[in-house]
């Protein structure tokens, strides 16, 4: 079977940082986090909407319940019962959204075709 993409190519996806992937490597440091919270936000929303897709609409309710009660350790423990691994699905979601970045702003700086 084929690569899709290079080794090099998977290999500086994961070890490098985004920034500097997209040619933003050089920016002011409060700009640079303004840009790493913007990222931090969308990769735990999509985290959320992960977790929300494989509970039923009753769990899904109670984990509410957990989560305004403030109570971390019970909310850990409910996901933990329900085999779903935060880390395994932000680092799925991070690097997901890294190559969509990558991807989105190759396709922005291409020369345009004839």
């Amino acid at each position: 079977m084929a690569n899709l993409v290079s080794d090099q190519e998977i290999k500086n996806l994961l070890e490098k940082d985004l920034l500097e992937l997209i040619g933003d490597a050089d920016l002011p440091p409060q700009k640079k986090q303004e840009l790493y919270a913007k990222m931090a936000e969308t990769v735990q929303n999509r985290v959320i909407a992960r977790i929300y897709d494989q509970l039923s609409e009753e769990e899904g309710q109670e984990l509410d319940r957990l989560i305004d009660s403030g109570d971390k350790n019970q909310v850990d423990e409910f996901l933990k019962n329900k085999n779903l691994d935060i880390t395994s699905l932000l680092t799925q979601e991070a690097i997901i959204y890294k190559a969509e970045m990558v991807n989105l702003f190759k396709a922005n700086r291409a020369p345009d075709s004839p």
